[in-house]
């Protein structure tokens, strides 16, 4: 169930992250060459992917409710829901 548990944000990677999980900075180690060459660092980047990832792996068990519930709690953990029902729908087929 949803404890209201907040991840650590960093605002100046957010929209990089989106960028990667839309496949605009590459795969695997090209994606690392990209960012590192623009000065971004990979690591974090990479972790709040994989955050991402771990949460529509949570959304799908029913973790954060549906609907407008489900909006609300991943808006307040800082969540961008549709990069999240992306991933969601990635995962399960659609």
């Amino acid at each position: 169930m949803f404890d209201g548990s907040h991840y650590p944000i960093d605002e100046n990677i957010e929209k990089i992250v989106c960028e990667c999980i839309d496949g605009l900075w590459g795969n695997g180690q090209d994606r690392v060459k990209q960012l590192t060459e623009n000065g971004i660092n990979y690591k974090d980047v990479q972790s709040r992917i994989n955050e991402y990832y771990k949460v529509a792996d949570d959304v799908i068990k029913g973790v954060y409710g549906n609907g407008e519930k489900r909006k609300t709690n991943l808006k307040k953990l800082g969540f961008n829901y549709g990069v999240v029902q992306h991933i969601v729908n990635e995962k399960v087929g659609k």
